[in-house]
């Protein structure tokens, strides 16, 4: 299970690198005070020798994608854009990701939660849990990432030792992806959430909105994401207020 339980977007300190990247903080404090790293200046003096194209070729191959609203997988949809930083306005309420791959739903709600300081202020906070571990994009600060594949009741197991921090958190976002069929026994928990939080779930399998709406006061969104004929990389978004 990969614990990325840091919040907000603050300078970096070696305590905030430490958690990023996993370790000790006074090991990041060694790393960065006791040596000059002359291999990583090596390898950089190395790829600046490089064109400018196959220096961002050979970046991309070790780093993962960062999803956000300006990404190119999203950007080329301007409408569905503002519709989703709208969202990002929000105090409270529930927003729905549906339709699409998980990949793609996984994206959008990854994407939402990296531009949340974009729109809110730099100290923006999230929250959430995530079903997936993070290989090919990089990881929400303040997400709790599990490792795949788990049984359903190992996951109801971690979420049950989780929810407490979701609900003591002071982050007004809170992404949830494919814990609505995960976790049942959660469904009212999660509502309720939403009352006070924007709550964003992503599911491949989540009930009709009309449904949720009609019990609760607070407003219900859907986003359905689907792929485009024109490029295979590209995800249209469509939001509905419910």
């Amino acid at each position: 299970m990969n614990l990325a339980d840091v919040c907000g977007f603050d300078e970096p300190t070696f305590d905030r690198i430490a958690q990023i990247l996993g370790v000790k903080t006074n090991k990041v404090h060694y790393w960065f005070t006791a040596y000059r790293h002359t291999h990583v200046i090596a390898f950089l003096s190395l790829l600046e020798r490089l064109p400018e194209g196959k220096r961002v070729d050979l970046l991309n191959v070790f780093c993962r994608e960062l999803p956000s609203l300006g990404s190119p997988r999203l950007t080329h949809d301007p409408l569905g854009i503002s519709n989703l930083e709208n969202l990002l306005r929000l105090a409270s309420g529930l927003t729905l990701i549906r339709g699409g791959t998980e990949f793609q739903r996984t994206f959008v709600l990854t994407a939402l939660g990296h531009s949340f300081p974009r729109i809110k202020g730099p100290r923006a906070l999230v929250c959430g849990l995530d079903l997936h571990e993070p290989k090919n994009w990089v990881p929400l600060e303040g997400v709790l990432y599990f490792k795949e594949p788990l049984p359903p009741a190992r996951v109801r197991d971690l979420m049950a030792q989780v929810w407490p921090r979701i609900l003591s958190s002071d982050a007004p976002l809170v992404l949830l992806n494919s814990l609505w069929s995960a976790g049942p026994a959660f469904h009212a928990e999660i509502l309720r959430l939403a009352k006070e939080h924007h709550v964003v779930v992503a599911d491949g399998k989540i009930p009709e909105p009309i449904d949720i709406r009609g019990r609760n006061r607070y407003p219900v969104h859907v986003v359905t994401v689907a792929s485009t004929r024109e490029h295979e990389r590209w995800i249209m978004v469509k939001v509905e207020s419910i």
